[in-house]
């Protein structure tokens, strides 16, 4: 389970909630998920990102693709 405030975040998104990816350039990276349990394909990957000050914000598309780069 992610923290309250991600999860928050994400359902004021449309999200069902969100699942903690990994550290990225500063930032907490969580993906969000429409549907517990179901594959979800919708467009461009986002990440909801959190600094280290607790602000939380989607990514950028841009943002996306980098951390996918640089983690794979």
């Amino acid at each position: 389970m992610v923290q309250p405030s991600i999860d928050k975040f994400a359902k004021s998104q449309g999200y069902e909630t969100a699942e903690y990816l990994c550290e990225w350039r500063g930032f907490k990276c969580y993906e969000p998920i429409l549907a517990e349990g179901e594959m979800s394909f919708v467009g461009l990957p986002l990440l909801i990102l959190e600094d280290n000050e607790g602000n939380i914000r989607m990514s950028t598309p841009e943002e996306a693709m980098q951390q996918i780069d640089e983690s794979g």
